[in-house]
């Protein structure tokens, strides 16, 4: 029997980037696409469910969570990766989407859920795919959509450009970063259209429902803000000038009468009051955001732990931010786990306390993948392998 190396046992912070809140507890992944985590939602400690090795260091493995019934998924940034995590028995479960390796490869920026349908947008690639949670069934809704952007003042040079999406009722709507334009597609029938957005030219980086008939659309690199009447599809434009770039907000969500708005390449958090379709600045965080973190971007979604609380996470570190929107802001920092452990220096397994290789009983699959960890750089197996004590799955990474 091989036992731990405990010296390789160390500890190390985690760095956030898709979080959601289920039950209470956050559970998130981050931007390293090494860990899946699950947070107290108060003390900020983590425990760790699951460590993977990411296939790209420029691209994170995970940067989709989504919280659906019992269920959080995981949905990759490219490969098509889904991973159910069963909240109530602790199981991972992967998913399996069959598809073309072409349409594998493509990049998919956002993913929503509806009716028991995951839906994964085309960014760079002009797909969507759509996986039936209940048959395991998946396919595509449609590729090669050309047609349906000859309308369009600005359509999309060589992909959807799908960057966030929302659900109301039985619908999904959502945006693109170069297209005019409000994706709607029914969950229960998969019907879709596109509604043009006339009279402006640029694209959209989120969109969120306000629950009183309105879709906001956050600009992309234009200065105009979009309220969208989902009854009489009337438009509003509200023109509001604080700069241009490329990714000038970042996503938004719903809390309260206010929709909180994270910054993007132009630095600033802003805040909309729906009541009265006022967007301010919300200087209390751009302050601390200037100050402290010049060089670093906010990054994942903005996410309610209470209800009147946000946390945003700052890339690359485990800083986050706790904005109250009674107007109060302070930098908390989430706690450090313990890394993954070795077995003879030459083979680690996840963090969770196995004693040797004959804890698993069974090994589901086998995929290759670059290995990083400390001084060691090289290749390395991915098994996924099932637990006989706790039936659940594991990774085993074995250097080769």
């Amino acid at each position: 029997m091989h036992n731990f190396n405990n010296s390789k046992n160390k500890k190390r912070a985690i760095h956030p980037l898709a979080m959601i809140m289920h039950n209470g507890n956050i559970y998130g992944t981050e931007f390293s696409g090494t860990a899946f985590y699950k947070l107290d939602a108060k003390t900020f400690e983590p425990s760790i469910i699951e460590l993977f090795v990411g296939e790209n260091k420029n691209y994170p493995l995970f940067s989709n969570v989504l919280s659906y019934k019992e269920f959080i998924y995981l949905i990759s940034y490219t490969k098509c990766h889904i991973l159910e995590f069963n909240t109530t028995n602790e199981k991972i479960k992967y998913l399996s989407l069959n598809i073309s390796d072409e349409l594998k490869n493509g990049i998919y920026y956002n993913t929503n859920i509806s009716n028991d349908k995951i839906f994964i947008f085309g960014y760079e690639i002009d797909t969507i795919l759509i996986y039936d949670i209940n048959t395991g069934e998946s396919f595509v809704l449609f590729e090669c959509a050309n047609a349906v952007f000859e309308k369009l003042d600005s359509p999309p040079k060589k992909g959807l450009y799908i960057c966030s999406s929302t659900v109301v009722g039985d619908d999904v709507y959502a945006v693109s970063s170069y297209g005019n334009f409000i994706l709607r597609i029914n969950s229960i029938d998969l019907t879709y259209e596109m509604i043009y957005l006339k009279n402006i030219v640029g694209g959209f980086n989120s969109i969120v429902y306000d629950e009183n008939n309105f879709l906001w659309l956050i600009p992309y690199n234009i200065n105009n803000f979009v309220k969208y009447n989902i009854l009489n599809r009337e438009i509003k434009i509200i023109n509001k000038n604080f700069g241009i770039c490329n990714d000038a907000f970042g996503d938004c969500t719903l809390i309260k009468n206010y929709i909180f708005i994270n910054p993007g390449h132009l630095n600033k958090c802003l805040i909309i009051d729906i009541l009265n379709d006022n967007i301010e600045e919300v200087k209390i965080i751009n302050d601390l955001l200037n100050s402290d973190y010049k060089d670093n971007e906010i990054v994942g979604y903005p996410l309610i732990i209470s209800p009147n609380e946000i946390i945003i996470s700052i890339l690359n570190m485990s800083d986050i931010i706790v904005y109250n929107i009674n107007n109060s802001a302070e930098k908390r920092k989430i706690g450090e786990f313990r890394n993954i452990c070795f077995i003879d220096s030459s083979r680690c397994i996840r963090e969770r306390k196995y004693e040797s290789l004959n804890d698993f009983i069974e090994i589901l699959g086998t995929r290759s993948y670059e290995l990083k960890y400390n001084d060691y750089v090289g290749r390395a197996i991915l098994n996924l392998a099932l637990d006989k004590n706790r039936d659940i799955y594991a990774n085993i990474y074995k250097s080769v």
